[in-house]
């Protein structure tokens, strides 16, 4: 009857094994796919990111290509241009 009772108790401890064992794989895929999930997540608000980033930049230099023309043309024309001077105040060109 030992016997017996000691081949229950080892077939107990190996059923508890296999249950730990299988509950721990399952951890481990459900952690792999929410570290996935959050890498396919992070990796789009970065596309993102740098879309908008390009698309202010393309922007700005628009602007800055503007503005630069304007000042061009408004002091290409013989209007005197206004340097300061820190020491003898502002003289004419």
């Amino acid at each position: 009857m030992a016997k017996s009772l000691d081949r229950d108790i080892a077939l107990a401890q190996v059923e508890t094994e296999k249950k730990m064992s299988l509950i721990k794989a399952w951890e481990e895929s459900e952690k792999t796919k929410a570290e996935n999930k959050s890498q396919k997540k992070s990796s789009g608000i970065c596309s993102w990111e740098n879309t908008k980033k390009a698309d202010l930049e393309a922007q700005l230099k628009k602007m800055e290509e503007l503005v630069g023309e304007k000042i061009e043309e408004k002091y290409s024309h013989g209007i005197p241009f206004i340097i300061p001077f820190p020491f003898k105040g502002r003289e004419k060109l």
